[in-house]
């Protein structure tokens, strides 16, 4: 059985970081750079003669946005590694906008590269899509406290206050993903109805008022227009390839897969606001294939399948517009 010290993880890691750097940058003069080192200490560390310390690992590991399971997981055991984003409950808007900022850097390091990929397979309107609508934002919020049991929720919407900073990288995030050559979006059968039973459930509970979900059903409707127009053009604002897809079956969650040469990545959503996502090839080969699956069992409705466009959208307009104020006693 071979020991830690037969594994030259070094290797892995130097590998990893020349991936990820453009042709014609030498990968020397920048760690010279971010780790203030002389230029023979950096070809000592890249040569193998001296091992990278722990703190230059984690530090260029996320600089460089690589998975430490990409360096060592598959060669420790045949189990997965996953990396889970978390958000803490005593330090919310903190840690979410961590969370944002490590898919802000995944989903930019993929657009620099022509023929990026991202696919989502979504049982709920996704994320992706609604960084800009202030209500939908606030209302995501809201759910997310109000199943952490915190007393602290906001009687209205309106009373939810999102730091600036967090706004600012929630439009940061949603462009990087527009910038990515390529983006499919899988929706099951029933991607609002879920979505709709809950507001009624948190109006009934007064935990949003009636404005709210004015406001929230406004921003629907809002959403559903833009995406109906991203389905005839076939492409977004900055020209880029989107497709849609309606599935003929329900999904249990909502997860993704996203690659660029030399670099793949899934994820899973979990808990609302939190989610995991593992770079360990194996994973993100099984993740890919599902999600290819998918779209067999399902239409594409960008740029085709007007029909089928014309009545999901007629269906989920009239879905939010029948949304009522619970009033309930």
């Amino acid at each position: 059985m071979k020991s830690l010290a037969d594994y030259n993880y070094g290797e892995g890691l130097v590998k990893a970081m020349k991936d990820r750097l453009p042709d014609g940058v030498n990968l020397a003069h920048v760690l010279m750079d971010i780790l203030c080192l002389g230029k023979e200490s950096v070809y000592r560390r890249l040569r193998g003669d001296v091992p990278f310390t722990f703190n230059e690992v984690v530090f260029l590991a996320k600089y460089f946005n690589i998975s430490l399971d990409s360096i060592m997981g598959e060669k420790v055991s045949n189990g997965a590694m996953f990396n889970l984003q978390l958000v803490d409950s005593d330090n919310e808007y903190a840690n979410y906008y961590e969370m944002l900022n490590y898919f802000h850097n995944v989903f930019t390091y993929l657009s620099k590269d022509p023929g990026s990929q991202l696919n989502f397979a979504c049982n709920i309107i996704p994320y992706a899509l609604y960084p800009s609508y202030d209500y939908l934002n606030r209302y995501r919020i809201c759910r997310w406290l109000y199943h952490n049991d915190r007393l602290s929720v906001p009687s209205t919407l309106e009373d939810i206050e999102i730091p600036r900073k967090l706004v600012e990288m929630q439009e940061k995030m949603a462009h990087s993903i527009k910038n990515i050559n390529t983006v499919s979006f899988i929706f099951d059968c029933n991607v609002l109805k879920s979505y709709i039973r809950e507001i009624e459930y948190f109006s009934a509970l007064r935990v949003i008022s009636e404005s709210d979900v004015r406001n929230v059903k406004k921003e629907l409707l809002l959403l559903l227009d833009e995406l109906e127009r991203l389905t005839i053009v076939g492409r977004n604002d900055l020209g880029k390839q989107v497709s849609v897809y309606l599935s003929n079956l329900d999904f249990e969650s909502s997860y993704g897969h996203a690659e660029r040469e030399g670099f793949q990545i899934c994820f899973f959503r979990v808990h609302l606001l939190n989610s995991f996502d593992s770079q360990q090839k194996k994973i993100c080969d099984a993740q890919k294939a599902w999600i290819k699956a998918l779209k067999r069992h399902s239409t594409l409705i960008s740029q085709s399948g007007e029909v089928e466009r014309i009545k999901f959208f007629a269906e989920h307009r009239a879905l939010v517009g029948a949304v009522k104020y619970n009033l309930s006693e």
